[in-house]
């Protein structure tokens, strides 16, 4: 799931973003930098730790309902 950064015509990050897992804002090039970013359906998320990107990358699917509170 993870995919290099820079590909050429990919907008750049937003200034943050929201973990998906706990809900904790998140700078997506320091996200990126440490390894903390996942590709998923041709979107990009970032995460505050390894255990939230691990939990999303075994199933991303509950994480992405539409009823889903994230939580730490």
């Amino acid at each position: 799931m993870n995919e290099p950064a820079g590909r050429p015509g990919d907008p750049p990050p937003p200034a943050t973003a929201i973990d998906p897992v706990c809900g904790m804002a998140v700078a997506p090039a320091v996200a990126r930098a440490r390894g903390l970013h996942s590709r998923y359906r041709e979107v990009d998320y970032f995460f505050c730790g390894r255990g939230c990107k691990l939990d999303f990358d075994d199933d991303p699917e509950p994480y992405l309902e539409p009823g889903y509170l994230p939580r730490m």
